[in-house]
């Protein structure tokens, strides 16, 4: 089951819906689009369904920082559901941004945040 659980939580470079009523206050969904489309090697990093029922979870704790390197395998937050805590680790290694706010309620689907294998100019999303 960990494995289908990273198979939904890593999805490969494409488009974030940006008509949305939840869109989150920490980033603009139009720019990360726009940043994915023109800076090569960016993966996003979503909140899965993990039954159909689930809207949302919580996202406890972030166990990086912003625009900190990380590597493949390496454990980057807890998740908190309605019937347990899961973490989720990355598929990838890179740098990490647009990272989602701690003890947020987060959507399903949300990006939490994305992966470049380069560094980038928070400015061009912010």
């Amino acid at each position: 089951m960990f494995k289908k659980l990273k198979e939904l939580l890593w999805k490969q470079p494409g488009k974030i819906p940006t008509q949305s009523t939840r869109e989150p206050e920490w980033y603009s969904n139009e720019k990360i689009n726009a940043l994915m489309e023109t800076e090569p090697g960016i993966e996003a990093v979503k909140v899965p369904a993990l039954n159909p029922e689930m809207k949302y979870v919580i996202l406890q704790k972030w166990y990086i920082k912003e625009g900190q390197k990380v590597a493949q395998g390496e454990v980057i937050a807890d998740l908190e559901t309605d019937k347990a805590v899961f973490e989720i680790t990355t598929e990838t290694e890179g740098y990490i941004y647009a990272l989602a706010p701690s003890g947020k309620r987060i959507h399903v689907e949300t990006l939490l945040a994305i992966i470049s294998q380069k560094p980038l100019d928070r400015k061009k999303w912010a």
